[in-house]
């Protein structure tokens, strides 16, 4: 049985969380409603991952890419492929 999870940006338990690295770092509130829903794919698949892990996950494996202003936040089309290889494959 998949169970499902549904999480907001907004959620007082992550939205102040930093996403990605430097150098000018926004947060899961205001930038992260792809790392949210990716999140939410994750745990329906069995990964437990919070919006907030998912970030911390994607920053350890340096998924995060350049955004205009140099920071690395921005997770590529495919974070869960190259954050799970093999588990998933992302078609576009």
């Amino acid at each position: 049985m998949t169970v499902k999870q549904y999480f907001n940006q907004q959620d007082a338990r992550w939205r102040n969380h930093v996403l990605g690295w430097g150098p000018a770092l926004g947060t899961i509130g205001l930038y992260g409603c792809y790392d949210t829903v990716c999140a939410m794919i994750a745990w329906a698949c069995g990964l437990h991952y919070y919006p907030s892990t998912f970030d911390e996950l994607a920053t350890a494996k340096k998924i995060f890419t350049r955004d205009p202003t140099g920071t690395m936040d921005f997770l590529p089309d495919n974070p869960l492929d190259l954050m799970f290889p093999g588990r998933f494959k992302t078609f576009t």
